[in-house]
């Protein structure tokens, strides 16, 4: 007898008060983890890689031009919020020419390490969200949170506002939309809605 496939695990996300805690917590990189979030759940290699010339503000686009699958190569659509976000860190940022990385590390010409930003900038968000949620008796975030732990937080919330999967497949730079639907179904339990009896068994 063939063995059946197991469930895929449940996988760690964030709640939309959990995202707000987090980036309360995030200081001065905010903008930098709310870009990761708000901006289709970007791959962390994707974040580090970001140009300013990534960045059309007056439009509200970012292009992903730096990414492991051609798939993944898009246009995302920003919200306004992120947008101004983005404008703020700009005015603050030392290094603003076109060819300049977005998030800059301490050499102008190197993006970020992938790692430091993970282990420092992410987990570090998460360690301080946690010490102020419990110091407010709640609920400290959950266990196991990456970057594309936010990426599927990005689909999930997507999901909550009744967005159409195939539309926040787009802006996560999947060819394939199975990872998006299945979070759709975990998020709105989502069943079919169309009596095929009404089209094939008419009265």
């Amino acid at each position: 007898m063939e063995k059946l496939k197991e469930a895929e695990p449940r996988r760690a996300r964030l709640t939309g008060d959990q995202v707000q805690a987090l980036l309360r917590a995030a200081g001065q990189h905010r903008t930098l983890l709310a870009t990761a979030l708000m901006a289709g759940g970007l791959r962390v290699s994707e974040l580090t890689h970001l140009r300013w010339r990534d960045l059309d503000l007056q439009d509200g686009l970012l292009s992903v031009a730096a990414s492991k699958t051609a798939a993944s190569v898009r246009q995302v659509v920003l919200e306004p919020e992120l947008i101004r976000l983005l404008r703020e860190h700009k005015d603050a940022a030392k290094w603003t020419e076109p060819e300049d990385f977005v998030f800059a590390g301490r050499i102008r010409d190197k993006p970020r390490e992938r790692n430091i930003v993970r282990t420092r900038i992410l987990y570090g968000a998460i360690a301080k969200a946690n010490e102020q949620l419990v110091a407010e008796a709640r609920p400290p975030l959950p266990d196991g949170i990456t970057f594309h732990s936010l990426r599927r937080t990005y689909a999930a919330l997507r999901a909550e506002l009744g967005e159409h999967p195939a539309i926040t497949a787009a802006q996560m730079g999947h060819r394939d939309p199975r990872m998006t639907l299945r979070v759709y179904t975990d998020v709105t339990g989502m069943k079919p809605k169309t009596r095929l009896s009404a089209l094939l068994l008419p009265e």
